[in-house]
Parts: C-alpha cells; structure tokens; sequence
C-alpha cells in the first residue's frame, strides 16, 4: 500500500469515528461528557498527525487544504491540552469534517487510479 493510501485512509477512518461518537448529541452532550471530550482531542490529533505525514507532494496537489492548520490543530491539542477551546473543536466538527472528508475521498480515488 502506498505510503499517502495509508494516511488517507487513516484520516477517513478517524473521521468516522467522530461521526459516530458525536452522531446525535448536541454541544451540551459534548462538552459534559469528559470522556467523549478526550476521545474527540485525541481523534483530531490523530488526524493532524496522520495529515502531518503525508507526502509534501500530495500536499502540494491539494493546495485548497489547509494542511498547516490541520498540522497546528495537533500541535495545540498535543501540547496545550489545558487550553483547548472545545467550542472550536465542536465548530470544525460541525462545519469542516465532511468537506475534509470529501477532499481525502477523492484524494484516494486519484491514487487508487494510478
């Protein structure tokens, strides 16, 4: 399996799962839920992390992604975790996940084409 397959389909995989995990809760059930709450930081580190080593040149195919943003969002949770905003977390979740989600989809079919 190719090295950026991998990571896609890890990125897809994380993704889901918060899906799943925050499918029909609201912020309220989110945010008094210490374990969800921990389970949705580590989820979005894993996506930094698995976006953080994909190729520089799938990357840079896909411009239109904010790629150090994904990588920052890591690095905060990773390393600040005392400070995360979880309305911001929440926020992505709700208006950014099933963009990103297309966005990697597609970026698998194109490798799967080649």
């Amino acid at each position: 399996m190719h090295h950026d397959e991998f990571y896609l389909r890890s990125i897809l995989e994380e993704i889901e799962f918060l899906k799943e995990v925050l499918d029909h809760k609201d912020y309220e059930d989110f945010i008094s839920d210490e374990v969800l709450k921990k389970a949705v930081v580590k989820t979005f580190e894993n996506i930094g992390e698995f976006t953080r080593n994909l190729s520089e040149d799938l990357r840079l195919k896909h411009k239109d992604v904010e790629w150090r943003k994904i990588i920052g969002l890591r690095d905060i949770l990773t390393h600040k975790y005392h400070g995360i905003d979880y309305l911001v977390l929440w926020d992505l979740y709700e208006t950014r996940l099933d963009e990103l989600e297309e966005t990697v989809s597609l970026m698998l079919e194109e490798i799967e084409d080649v």
